[in-house]
């Protein structure tokens, strides 16, 4: 994952593989531009694409239309 966090509203950021049983989460809170990455098992075939869901730091979803602001 690349992105910008500006005003560090983002606390953390999860992955969800669409097509594979795979996920992981990333801590940006501390971060207003990001680089995060997780080494993929080898049995993964589809790395792509994953759902990308965004959270504010008391954990409630942050929604499309106000990271678009």
């Amino acid at each position: 994952m690349v992105g910008k966090n500006p005003d560090l509203t983002i606390g953390r950021i999860k992955a969800d593989l669409y097509y594979e049983n795979f996920n992981f989460t990333a801590d940006v809170s501390t971060d207003e531009m990001f680089v995060r990455y997780k080494h993929l098992p080898n049995d993964i075939e589809k790395p792509f694409p994953a759902e990308l869901t965004y959270f504010y730091k008391n954990d409630s979803v942050v929604e499309l239309k106000e990271l678009l602001n």
